[in-house]
C-alpha cells in the first residue's frame, strides 16, 4: 500500500473541510501500512468513511482499503481488531 506525500496532505486538508467529520487522533500501526484514526464522538463514522472512499476512488487509489474498526484489543501477545462487520483478525506481536 502507498499513498504518495502529495495524496497525504491533500488527504488530511480534506479532512479539515467538514465540520461534522473530526479526526481526534491517528497512529500509524504496523510499520506504516495501516493508518488508524480516532474521530470525535459526534462524527458520523459512516459518512466519514464513505466520503474517504470517494476521496481514494477520485485519485485512482485501488490499493488502499478502508473498514470501520468497532474494537481493539491488545495484550502482551497480539493485537486483536474487531471490524463493523464482525470481521475479526489478529496479530502476533514480536518484540
Amino acid at each position: 500500500m502507498y499513498l504518495s506525500r502529495r495524496n497525504k496532505l491533500e488527504f488530511f486538508k480534506l479532512t479539515g473541510k467538514f465540520k461534522n467529520f473530526r479526526i481526534s487522533n491517528q497512529k500509524i500501526v504496523l510499520s506504516d501500512n495501516s493508518l488508524l484514526i480516532e474521530f470525535t464522538q459526534n462524527t458520523d463514522i459512516d459518512s466519514a468513511k464513505e466520503i474517504i472512499d470517494d476521496f481514494l476512488e477520485k485519485k485512482e487509489i485501488t490499493n488502499i482499503e478502508t473498514k470501520i474498526l468497532k474494537q481493539l484489543l491488545l495484550d502482551d501477545k497480539q493485537i486483536k481488531m474487531i471490524f463493523k462487520n464482525n470481521e475479526q483478525k489478529k496479530l502476533k506481536l514480536v518484540l
